[in-house]
């Protein structure tokens, strides 16, 4: 076998602190870190210093174990250590630069691998006629350049097979089982398995980048996880599990159905049992969901036809709620026909992870690191989740299927005020009880159970949630949802008619224009019309307005007018909103006569008899005011003013007015007694309607 042609290669000590790695509390516990090579005892004894393997870098990559605390990562970044993965119990894989001390970062162990380790092959020497080159996958540490680990195989005469479905830290080669021995002394190689038909032949397929922990994947040297989840007192796992959201490219009822027998393949294993709940972040639950780009858990996905899925293996090594959470990348071609990527052989191969497995180096097991369409266990899966659980005894009756739900599609929008349902019970165990429950408040039990039926459920306009509900007497619980929309098609009420104007009608003093010497008028009419008349309203040219008496037959009481040109309109208002108006004009004639020829100059006598004070008080809306008046010829007229209207009294040396309209508040009424020369005289009275 040629040297390793190396690019920068050297055998190189590792710079440790001798501070004493076990405190006296620890001193009475066993440590160790399971490999699939050997269990590595870590009880206290530092890991020699002289390097066994061939570094190619300025980095060299260890084990650390962990003191307990978490990592302080961002102190580790200071010092330019990278954690690349895990390791049971409470091991990483670490880089660091050469010659970088690791004091003082939370390790209470410090090692490296054995070449042996990295051999996920049968290390058994052929002979050299019989050393004949064989396919294998090698995988790298994360931090490595690959063009070095290129240049590496090449040097040593191992063809590569460049094959795009490989993870980036993997190359696979054609080399003899001597070469491949070779490539385990590099320090940068972390494993070496066989290589599988699909990947020796071209076949796509996908790599699985294995379960995740809170320090990244679990190595590939690594072991399985040393329990899984713990048992109750009859050796039974019980978990629950989960949906989140489901991907639109498989029907929601067939992932929930697959996943279920997913869950009974496994269960049929061993001793685990698994019941649905909807409390996806409770402890010691599997929530599967499909999720795009970067959801929340420093994984991302990367789109279509990279990585598929990664799981979050129990606790420990990871925390609750994450712990045995099984992640998908939304934006594959799921397909549940074996075609694509089939969406039960991803999830049957993920949740052995969530179960605690590794990866396994034989191609025919479901735990090997590449997809495939494979839904049936071999030796190596049964052997490898029966070390972690117990085994069930296959003379007792199986485990009951899980409860499934299924629910008939149902229409996305409806007009109806109900709905009917309909669907199908599978699995659990005794009676199965069907109730379902809406976010309108309405709630009731389905008829059946095996098939059942939901006559009407009631829907309210809008968007709908319905949730149906299968509970056995295990009480397992499986739910579906449906979401409704109900679209309310009741016409709208017509418009309401247009207001019709009613008739109005002034009867009296005529219908459109009169002329008078009269200060005052009082008008009268009709109106009419088929719903009714509301009210009659008049306003007049002086400024003043009031109400009518009366609607069909009305009365406007007497309005004041002044000299020259009045109007005097009639405002109709029917019952519908119909309105309607009348005028009336009405030409006052009232001046003063022109005085005769002669010299008189001597002003008439006024004198106001009723009231008898210059100032009143009154409730009511008309005051009547009389008096006499003299004069040495004689009176010719009395008149009487108000700010919106006037009028002649009737008489003259015995006088009365008449009815004068009154406004609330106070009314200065003037009066006036002219003689045939046209000398005046005046009185006033101040009257306040209350």
């Amino acid at each position: 076998m040629r040297p390793l042609a190396l690019r920068a290669a050297c055998v190189l000590a590792l710079v440790v602190t001798t501070t004493p790695l076990m405190s006296q509390e620890e001193s009475y516990k066993r440590f160790e870190l399971r490999l699939r090579s050997r269990t590595i005892a870590t009880d206290g004894q530092r890991a020699g210093l002289a390097r066994r393997s061939l570094v190619t870098s300025g980095r060299v990559h260890l084990l650390a174990q962990i003191d307990g605390s978490p990592l302080n990562l961002a102190l580790l970044a200071e010092r330019d250590v990278r954690v690349l993965g895990y390791i049971p119990d409470d091991g990483v894989a670490i880089s660091a630069r050469v010659g970088e001390g690791l004091s003082g970062l939370g390790f209470r162990w410090l090692g490296e691998l054995d070449a042996a380790d990295r051999r996920g092959f049968p290390d058994v020497a052929a002979a050299p006629q019989d050393d004949i080159p064989g396919y294998y996958v090698v995988q790298y540490y994360s931090d490595v350049d690959m063009g070095i680990a290129r240049s590496l195989v090449l040097g040593q005469q191992i063809a590569i097979q460049d094959n795009p479905n490989l993870l980036a830290t993997q190359l696979l080669v054609v080399g003899t089982h001597t070469q491949m021995v070779g490539l385990s002394n590099l320090d940068i190689v972390v494993y070496i398995f066989p290589a599988s038909d699909e990947l020796i032949q071209g076949i796509p397929v996908t790599a699985c980048v294995s379960g995740n922990t809170a320090y990244g994947p679990l190595l590939p040297v690594a072991a399985s996880l040393s329990g899984g989840w713990s048992a109750n007192a009859d050796g039974v796992a019980n978990l629950t599990y989960s949906f989140g959201t489901l991907t639109s490219k498989i029907p929601g009822d067939t992932v929930r159905r697959l996943f279920q027998q997913v869950l009974q393949q496994w269960s049929g294993l061993v001793k685990i049992a698994f019941s649905e709940t909807t409390n996806r972040t409770g402890s010691r639950n599997v929530d599967l969901g499909f999720y795009s780009g970067d959801h929340g858990d420093q994984y991302p996905f990367d789109g279509p036809g990279g990585v598929l899925a990664h799981t979050f293996y129990p606790a420990p090594p990871n925390t609750e709620p994450i712990a045995g959470d099984m992640h998908l990348d939304a934006d594959e071609a799921w397909s549940s026909s074996g075609s694509g990527t089939d969406f039960y052989s991803v999830a049957l191969h993920e949740l052995g992870h969530a179960l605690g497995l590794g990866h396994s180096t034989n191609p025919v097991d479901v735990m090997y690191p590449f997809y495939r369409h494979n839904i049936t266990f071999s030796a190596g899966d049964i052997s490898a989740i029966q070390l972690l659980y117990a085994a069930r005894d296959t003379s007792a009756p199986p485990p009951p299927a899980p409860l499934v739900l299924t629910i008939q599609p149902a229409p996305a929008q409806v007009t109806a005020s109900t709905i009917g349902l309909a669907g199908a019970v599978s699995g659990g165990q005794g009676t199965i009880r069907v109730t379902w429950t809406t976010d309108r408040g309405g709630l009731g039990t389905a008829q059946g159970s095996a098939n059942w039926t939901v006559s009407a459920v009631p829907l309210g306009v809008g968007r709908n949630t319905i949730t149906v509900k299968a509970q056995d007497d295990a009480a397992s619980v499986a739910t579906q949802v449906v979401v409704v929309e109900r679209i309310d098609n009741t016409p709208p009420p017509p418009p309401p008619p247009s207001p019709q104007a009613p008739t109005i009608q002034i009867t009296s003093p005529s219908d459109t224009a009169v002329s008078t010497t009269s200060m005052t008028t009082d008008v009268r009419g009709t109106a009419a019309h088929p719903a009714g008349i509301r009210s009659i309203s008049w306003r007049a040219s002086t400024g003043a307005s009031g109400v009518a008496q009366g609607t069909t037959s009305w009365d406007t009481g007497l309005v004041g007018l002044q000299a020259g040109v009045n109007s005097v309109t009639v405002d109709a208002v029917a019952m519908d909103g119909g309105t309607a108006s009348k005028t009336l004009q009405i030409t006052v004639n009232n001046t003063v006569p022109p005085p005769p020829p002669g010299g008189d100059t001597t002003a008439p006598s006024l004198t106001i008899v009723s009231p008898s004070t210059t100032s009143v008080y009154t409730s009511d809306s008309t005051v009547t005011i009389k008096g006499t008046a003299t004069d040495n010829v004689g009176v010719t007229v009395v008149r009487w003013e108000t700010a919106v209207s006037g009028g002649s009294a009737a008489g003259t040396t015995n006088w009365s007015t008449g009815p004068i309209p009154l406004y609330v508040g106070m009314n200065n009424i003037v009066i006036r007694a002219y003689d045939a020369a046209g000398n005046g005289s005046w009185r006033s009275v101040s009257v306040t309607r209350q």
